[in-house]
């Protein structure tokens, strides 16, 4: 009978663990503050306002229609631009160790990330057309068009290597829906995408995001509402160049390993030489190649510090 009772009060003890109000309290989140939730919908607002603009610009039939909306969805877009640009938009909550000012920046580096990634698709995509138009499919094996064979490889390279940016653009747009939690990184994420849909239409012109920073805002230019695109900027002869020479000396040993005797001194002298050329001739590159520059200066910067270490080491060495 004992043995039972025993039996009937454990079986009690687990329902009762089971139970929906246990599992309510297990549920309970932090509540955001009236200031962040109100920060929140006003982005959601303004969203669904560009997303109406934007859909408004694909309904107009006359020019007068097309010109009327146009405005409507920069005016739309400036707004939002404008509410990102406002700190007071993100309230005053702490979110997971970060205050306001980190969850504004982490923001706006998300929607220039998820820019960044957009563009970097389409670019794919387009490389992956290119590379379609150059090959002859074959029963074992693909071969290039004949006399295409050099231009095929290049741009087969030049798509891996796009498929490592990617990589690292989405590691990095992880690392801000980590600072942000899962409200925010919803919320900015389809306002950004809202965005682009209105850029791709070329009702907006672009956004300078000015990476990792906190004022986002739409690029002035002098082109009319009706023009579909912005004039973008063309890699020189010069640059496109200097983006071959850094692709080859990317690749060296001496950018990842010490320098360990004096034929390696010797080496990353020239090499140092011939990054400081890259950099200058990449001074005024395009939007799109500056992460190459940052990536020659680092090189060129960690080379300079590994000769100068190597040199203290062997003191004679001059």
């Amino acid at each position: 009978m004992k043995k039972r009772v025993n039996i009937v009060f454990i079986t009690s003890v687990l329902l009762l663990s089971l139970s929906p109000a246990t599992h309510a309290i297990n549920k309970i989140r932090p509540k955001v503050s009236e200031a962040t939730a109100l920060g929140q919908q006003l982005i959601k607002e303004l969203t669904e306002n560009i997303k109406i603009a934007n859909q408004a610009h694909k309904d107009a039939t006359s020019a007068m229609e097309k010109e009327e909306a146009a405005r409507s969805a920069r005016d739309a877009a400036q707004n939002l631009m404008d509410a990102l640009n406002d700190i007071k938009t993100f309230g005053n909550d702490m979110i997971k160790g970060y205050n306001s000012r980190q969850i504004q920046i982490a923001a706006i580096t998300l929607a220039e990330l998820i820019t960044r990634l957009n563009s970097l698709t389409i670019e794919i995509k387009s490389k992956r057309m290119e590379i379609a138009d150059m090959t002859d499919a074959g029963v074992l094996m693909d071969t290039a068009v004949a006399g295409k064979e050099e231009q095929r490889s290049k741009t087969m390279k030049d798509l891996q290597y796009d498929h490592k940016i990617k990589k690292d653009i989405q590691k990095a747009i992880a690392d801000q829906e980590a600072i942000l939690g899962k409200a925010w990184s919803s919320i900015i994420t389809c306002a950004t995408y809202k965005l682009l849909v209105g850029n791709s239409r070329g009702i907006c012109y672009d956004i300078d995001w000015t990476f990792g920073g906190s004022s986002p805002k739409m690029l002035e230019n002098n082109q009319s509402a009706q023009q579909p695109k912005t004039v973008r900027q063309k890699l020189t002869k010069q640059q496109h160049a200097a983006l071959k020479s850094w692709n080859r000396l990317s690749k060296s040993e001496l950018l990842s390993k010490d320098i360990t005797s004096t034929r390696q001194l010797d080496e990353a002298k020239n090499m140092l030489d011939q990054l400081n050329n890259i950099k200058e001739d990449l001074k005024n590159v395009p939007v799109k190649y500056k992460d190459t520059l940052y990536r020659v200066n680092a090189a060129a910067d960690s080379l300079e510090q590994k000769m100068a270490a190597a040199k203290k080491n062997w003191l004679k060495i001059v």
